[in-house]
């Protein structure tokens, strides 16, 4: 998902961005954003000019929302799986409501496991900077 912002300061490759409020930011749930209200460090790995105050696009590298997108969402199918098949060896005659149950117990538990973990560890990946769209010198309020 490509974002906006506005350059605030620039350290090397580094570039603390203040994100503009969009539809997507009201409804996302990332209370790590929230507590920032939309600053961020984006990496600028195509080295442009980005004076203090310009207006730029931020995105996550395909390749890194895979990779984060299959941390996430793997493991919790696979322990379904396990715990599913794992359940009709131990019980001589299981059922398949008990088995089903089992799976979803081990899906939701593996996902709120990797929620928790996530929190405390997040990705050391951030946004990379892909377009300057403006350069003006001025900062928005209260910056």
């Amino acid at each position: 998902m490509k974002e906006t912002g506005r350059v605030l300061a620039v350290s090397g490759n580094a570039v603390t961005v203040l994100q503009d409020a969009s539809d997507a930011c009201f409804g996302c749930m990332n209370l790590e954003c929230r507590r920032k209200q939309g600053i961020v460090i984006a990496e600028n790995k195509t080295g442009l000019p980005l004076p203090a105050g310009c207006l730029v696009e931020t995105e996550f590298s395909v390749k890194t929302a895979l990779a984060q997108g299959l941390f996430l969402l793997l493991p919790p199918f696979l322990a379904f799986a396990a715990a599913y098949l794992l359940s009709g060896l131990l019980s001589p005659v299981p059922k398949d409501s008990l088995r089903a149950a089992a799976g979803v117990a081990a899906f939701f538990a593996t996902g709120f496991a990797l929620y928790v973990y996530r929190r405390g560890h997040p990705f050391k990946t951030g946004p990379v900077i892909t377009r300057v769209r403006g350069v003006t010198g001025d900062l928005p309020e209260g910056a």
